[in-house]
């Protein structure tokens, strides 16, 4: 019998794609481990990144022993991301209920729920907004 693996600390990416209307398409890269209730992002690379190519959408990460929403950090963090890159980013949190989408269109907003997130293999993730 497999055993199962039971991730203890949050993992996080940085989610790079493009929309075409309603639907997101990205894949996820950069992916790190963090402690229990945090997991930290190569700011540098997100920053590099945006600069020469212009596509960072938005941040995944896991909510192993927590909620499935945007937890008050995670709120505060996309925000002063949006204000950083100045456009909409998305948020996607593994939870225990799966994985669930929200929108930060402005650096004020607190995070829209999205209709629908699927994962593929190799990090594709297709969010559509309604």
């Amino acid at each position: 019998m497999k055993k199962s693996r039971i991730i203890w600390n949050e993992e996080g990416g940085v989610l790079v794609g493009n929309r075409r209307g309603n639907i997101w398409l990205g894949r996820l890269h950069g992916r790190h481990s963090g402690g229990p209730s945090s997991v930290e992002f190569d700011w540098a690379w997100v920053l590099e990144r945006e600069e020469k190519r212009g596509d960072v959408i938005g941040f995944w990460h896991t909510h192993p022993f927590g909620f499935d929403g945007p937890s008050g950090r995670d709120i505060r963090t996309m925000q002063g991301w949006v204000s950083c890159l100045g456009k909409p980013l998305l948020c996607l949190i593994q939870g225990q209920k799966g994985l669930v989408a929200h929108y930060f269109e402005t650096d004020e907003d607190t995070g829209r729920p999205l209709a629908e997130v699927q994962r593929f293999e190799r990090g594709v993730m297709v969010i559509i907004e309604r």
